[in-house]
């Protein structure tokens, strides 16, 4: 397995909270596909990243696309210092002042890994990524709007071909994920 291959298998298995009722949090791969954009932007252009305004709206404008399985506000220190942890190992942790951040409440910067760092500099590995991401963590509904607003190919599942024979549900997926872009 290469670099590449093995980060597009950790992306689909990262240490995500579930619960009965909401299913799988999505905090983590929603700050991902915000970073991925940002790279693309060119408005995140070195391996560290910093919480930001920018960062937060766009998470933000994610968070639109889960709101009505989630109902509630997003956090997004928790994704952002989470990452870093032992189980995900995407980024190491830190102050302002750049001294390793142990809380969600310190975390202002995260170093990602260099070799992360380095495949999310090619357009293909961050589409590759991207429908890992969202295969792996939303529901159908949430999946055809990610894929709308991301411009990548609705996963071929039942779940998927089961609402776009409703058309009306189908029709309201995609006007969401069209909506939530910035």
């Amino acid at each position: 397995m290469n670099n590449r291959e093995a980060w597009l298998s950790r992306l689909a298995n990262l240490n995500v909270a579930r619960t009965q009722q909401r299913g799988l949090a999505p905090h983590k791969p929603l700050l991902l596909l915000t970073i991925m954009d940002m790279i693309e932007d060119g408005k995140i252009n070195s391996a560290w990243i910093g919480y930001s305004p920018e960062l937060f709206f766009r998470f933000n404008s994610y968070w639109r696309l889960v709101y009505d399985r989630q109902l509630n506000r997003p956090d997004m220190r928790m994704p952002f210092h989470a990452l870093g942890g032992h189980r995900d190992r995407m980024w190491e942790r830190f102050t302002e002042d750049r001294q390793p951040s142990r809380s969600k409440e310190t975390t202002r910067l995260c170093h990602m890994d260099d070799s992360l760092w380095d495949a999310l500099q090619d357009p293909a590995f961050r589409r590759a990524a991207r429908v890992q991401l969202v295969a792996a963590y939303f529901d159908a509904a949430e999946q055809i709007a990610l894929c709308a607003n991301l411009k990548i190919p609705e996963p071929t599942t039942e779940a998927v071909a089961e609402i776009k024979h409703n058309a009306a549900e189908y029709k309201k997926s995609l006007a969401k994920g069209r909506s939530a872009r910035f």
